[in-house]
């Protein structure tokens, strides 16, 4: 009876179960996903006539879902030129934008008709299918122009190895214009490698981004970009070239001695003066730079040392028209001694005494003189250059100054303050005793380079203690 039970029980169950497995009930299909919706703000206005630079603000809606983010594209009619061009569909995130899309219009003709569309794309990446437009007007945009400032086509610079606290590398400055708007990035390429993309104007060339090589010839190229992103593929272009010095010779004499303008009574002819000078330093070689003009950076080069002199009086001498090669030889370890009668009033000759020299100027970051007095009386006063500690004293051959207005006495020497890290050799003496106590013979001995200044011309000194006094100074710049 029980089994009975059971079985009925079973049967039962199963009837429906089996009944339920062969029924198919009908069920809703799912909702397709609806597109996106987009709207453009009415800022800027419609058909207006801008800067081909603007911000398009969009807003999506989606009723089923929410928006990723936005799809737009451009289509530039150019009215006078009669074509057109259309740029591809560009995505940019929700999270990104915000809703604001900066475009940059194409503006190559006089007037530019710009069409933007933009359509919003849901999280399932469907699209609007009525993409949203806006029509606006557009000028001409014009390319930036490069100029490279300096350095200047062709120049040689030395170089070294590793930057030290004289030498950091050339200069490369450079500057760009833009007729309708502003420039933002500048790059520079150095022989025809890729370009390097900067904000700045000032770039330093150091011997470790030559990729070729160092020595040798080189080109730079700068182009710029402005901020509706056209670019200057023109650019600016120029060739330099890398020495190294090779310093393999000892001393180079360069003669700024002009002799005729000497006082009648001085006879010193050129012969005279180049012998002097030979027989004092023993030079490798000798330069006139009336005849012959400055050397070359690559025999400059060669020198631990170059001897300057310009012994006849004039404010016109030659040193100051060379200096940035003297400086970048001084930059890389040359020594320099410079002597003469007025050397310093060259590089202020339309200024009267006493003169004080700026920081940046030749006279003061290498000569180290920060000022320069001069006795300004119609005769001549300067008698010798008095030894200072120890230097020996040199006096001046009177023989050679006689009669008016010098009667025997130097006029128009100069004197210095010296700037630091200098050591005083010589002093000067004559019967204006406010002069006394000022230097006219001052050395820099210094980490890269050594200097000394001479204010007085050394050929019209007696022989007495000349020698000395010249072996002194090789001994100062370390040169034997």
């Amino acid at each position: 009876m029980k089994n009975l039970y059971i079985k009925t029980i079973v049967i039962f169950i199963s009837i429906p179960i089996l009944f339920l497995s062969f029924c198919d009930f009908a069920t809703k299909p799912a909702h397709e996903n609806q597109p996106p919706t987009t709207t453009i703000a009415n800022i800027p206005v419609e058909m207006d006539t801008l800067f081909p630079r603007v911000q398009i603000i969009c807003d999506g809606g989606d009723e089923d879902g929410y928006i990723l983010g936005y799809e737009y594209r451009v289509k530039t009619i150019h009215l006078k030129m009669k074509d057109s061009t259309i740029t591809n569909w560009k995505y940019i995130s929700e999270d990104s934008s915000n809703g604001i899309l900066d475009i940059i219009f194409e503006s190559s003709d006089t007037l530019n008709q710009q069409i933007i569309q933009v359509r919003s794309m849901d999280d399932d990446s469907a699209v609007d299918p009525t993409p949203a437009e806006k029509y606006l007007f557009t000028p001409r945009t014009y390319y930036p122009v490069t100029t490279i400032n300096s350095p200047v086509n062709n120049s040689q610079f030395y170089y070294l190895d590793e930057m030290t606290d004289w030498w950091q590398g050339i200069k490369l400055n450079f500057s760009a214009s833009d007729k309708d708007g502003e420039i933002v990035e500048y790059g520079w390429s150095l022989d025809d490698n890729d370009f390097i993309w900067t904000t700045d104007t000032v770039v330093n060339l150091t011997s470790d981004i030559f990729i070729d090589g160092v020595s040798g010839k080189h080109t730079i190229k700068v182009i710029s970009k402005d901020n509706t992103n056209l670019i200057d593929t023109i650019g600016a272009e120029i060739k330099f070239t890398f020495i190294k010095p090779e310093f393999n010779k000892n001393i180079l004499i360069i003669d700024d001695t002009e002799e005729r303008h000497f006082p009648s009574s001085a006879s010193r002819s050129d012969a005279v003066v180049d012998s002097i000078y030979n027989k004092l330093f023993s030079p490798d070689s000798s330069i006139d730079y009336k005849e012959n003009g400055m050397p070359s950076k690559t025999i400059l080069g060669n020198y631990k040392l170059v001897i300057w002199h310009s012994d006849n009086p004039s404010s016109i001498h030659h040193l100051v028209a060379q200096e940035e090669k003297i400086q970048d030889y001084l930059n890389v370890g040359g020594n320099l001694i410079v002597s003469g009668w007025q050397v310093l009033k060259q590089f202020a000759f339309d200024q009267n005494f006493p003169m004080e020299y700026e920081e940046g100027s030749f006279v003061r970051d290498y000569l180290h003189v920060t000022a320069a007095q001069a006795h300004g009386g119609l005769f001549g006063d300067f008698t010798q250059a008095s030894g200072y500690r120890g230097t020996p004293t040199l006096v001046l051959d009177g023989a050679l100054m006689k009669g008016f207005p010098y009667n025997e006495k130097l006029k128009l020497i100069e004197v210095m303050i010296p700037g630091p890290f200098t050591e005083v050799l010589s002093t000067y003496l004559g019967e204006d005793k406010e002069l006394s106590k000022y230097p006219v013979g001052i050395s820099y001995l210094g980490t890269q380079y050594n200097v000394i200044t001479l204010t007085f011309p050394l050929c019209l000194m007696k022989d007495d203690n000349l020698q000395d006094y010249a072996d002194m100074l090789l001994e100062k710049i370390n040169i034997f």
